[in-house]
């Protein structure tokens, strides 16, 4: 009994910081009241839309998103090689919530929050924008592992 609420405990922590690095990446342009009020009508949006907690949604949504390598550029003899590395897992959350963004601000048929509520989405389905990403940089990754040699 212990250890599961312990275990919910640690898990509501690791939410909580996923959702202020969100809000970091949200507040780029804006103010702090803005990205929390854009993070919430996401919240409701994806409650109201799929029935589903949006939360744990979004983190595993972000699972699927994170890349586990990630390309480094090295000039080597006068040419560039994009040498693949492996990354921390704070780094590859960051980059999972970047790219996750970026994608629904592609999308131009509705607002952020509609637009998020469908990114999000697509990424536990393993499709959309931000996944497509992670798939170009782990096929990248695996073309060029010949050259980890180099690093």
């Amino acid at each position: 009994m212990l250890y599961t609420s312990l275990n919910q405990q640690l898990k509501m922590v690791e939410e909580i910081n996923v959702a202020q690095v969100l809000f970091k990446y949200i507040l780029r342009k804006g103010k702090k009241l803005t990205a929390r009020m854009v993070f919430l009508k996401f919240l409701k949006n994806f409650k109201k839309t799929f029935a589903l907690p949006a939360l744990a949604i979004f983190v595993h949504a972000l699972l699927y998103v994170e890349p586990k390598i990630w390309l480094k550029e090295k000039k080597i003899a006068g040419r560039v090689y994009e040498i693949p590395i492996y990354i921390s897992s704070s780094w590859s959350k960051r980059i999972a919530i970047r790219w996750l963004l970026q994608a629904a601000k592609k999308r131009k048929w509705a607002g952020i929050v509609e637009s998020l509520t469908q990114e999000v989405w697509d990424a536990c389905l393993k499709w959309g924008g931000a996944f497509n990403n992670k798939e170009k940089i782990q096929l990248t990754a695996k073309k060029n592992k010949a050259y980890l040699r180099w690093f």
